[in-house]
């Protein structure tokens, strides 16, 4: 074989290397413009259980999650982070849900992220005090099942 068909091939493997490396860029690229388009909740939530169980199904419906055990805790994560929805349950150690909530309808930053209840307290006062003060939804946890619950966050999501 000739040198300048060598030097040929030599070019043209070379070339479909960089094609191969430039596709795979393009595809690693879009993958990861996907994922940060991926939406996030935030659980406030201080029954394990029922985290586990909301994360498990928000994870297989392609939502991100963040679940935290207290009114507290939520409040300093909200300082740094602005998530799509918040599950909020209203029975919480040190902050209860209904202070968390008015500190993030209160919020010039957050007051727009739709908010969700999620508790036990099921008085129809607390509905409706749930709704007035900004809460997009109300389910009592004995009435409602998990994949009714994932359903509502992605239908306000």
């Amino acid at each position: 074989m000739s040198e300048s068909k060598l030097r040929l091939d030599k070019h043209s493997e070379q070339l479909a290397f960089l094609e191969k490396i430039r596709q795979y860029l393009n595809e690693a690229t879009m993958s990861a413009n996907a994922n940060s388009n991926q939406k996030h909740a935030l659980v406030i939530e201080n029954n394990e259980a029922m985290i586990e169980a909301l994360q498990l199904k928000l994870t297989a419906a392609k939502v991100d999650t963040t679940a935290l055990r207290n009114g507290e805790e939520a409040i300093t994560y909200l300082s740094n982070n602005k998530p799509d929805i918040i599950l909020l349950d209203l029975v919480l150690p040190q902050i209860n849900g209904w202070e968390v909530l008015r500190i993030i309808k209160a919020s010039e930053k957050l007051k727009d992220i739709p908010v969700i209840i999620l508790t036990n307290l099921g008085l129809i006062q607390e509905i409706e005090k749930g709704k007035a003060m900004g809460a997009v939804d109300y389910l009592i946890k004995s009435n409602t099942s998990i994949n009714d619950v994932v359903k509502t966050i992605l239908k306000h999501i």
